[in-house]
């Protein structure tokens, strides 16, 4: 059985034999695209996982696709672009089912796509923090090995005989 949903509301427009309710009458004004498959593919292209916030899907599952792709990348090249073009594929398929009606609309939430890219962009500044104050540690207790220029201004280490104490 076909089940088929009304974009303007979402109910359940198929009765139990498989026909459509007299309510698909209702529809017909509204347009035959609910959501536009190439633009979910475009958008999960440029950024993982924003096709599937474009969709109406969860949050969830575009940070899953955005933080996936980018760790498999990490990891391994290969993985990461297995879900990268996982995610592109995913997007695109549910954006047609949904053109079908074989799955219920969703709309797209504004404060998801706001959230789907606030929160990568704090997270990905939170580990360059990270990543500056290791390299500062780091650094700062290399800083006994490399003299520093106030150093060089120094006249005794020109003199050869500075170095026979040492």
């Amino acid at each position: 059985m076909v089940r088929k949903f009304c974009p303007c509301c979402g109910a359940d427009i198929s009765d139990s034999s498989g026909n459509e309710t007299e309510s698909i009458n209702l529809t017909s004004e509204f347009p035959k695209q609910l959501k536009v498959p190439l633009i979910s593919l475009i958008l999960s292209s440029l950024f993982p996982g924003l096709g599937q916030i474009y969709n109406g899907d969860s949050l969830i599952k575009g940070l899953g696709f955005f933080f996936g792709s980018i760790l498999g990348s990490f990891l391994f090249l290969i993985p990461g672009l297995i879900i990268w073009v996982y995610g592109m594929y995913d997007a695109y398929s549910v954006a047609d089912t949904i053109n079908r009606r074989e799955i219920e609309y969703r709309e797209t939430k504004n404060r998801d796509i706001v959230l789907m890219i606030l929160i990568p962009l704090i997270v990905m500044l939170i580990f360059v923090f990270i990543s500056l104050f290791i390299a500062i540690q780091i650094l700062g207790s290399l800083g006994g090995l490399f003299p520093d220029a106030s150093s060089l201004m120094n006249p005794d280490i020109y003199n050869t005989d500075y170095y026979k104490n040492i």
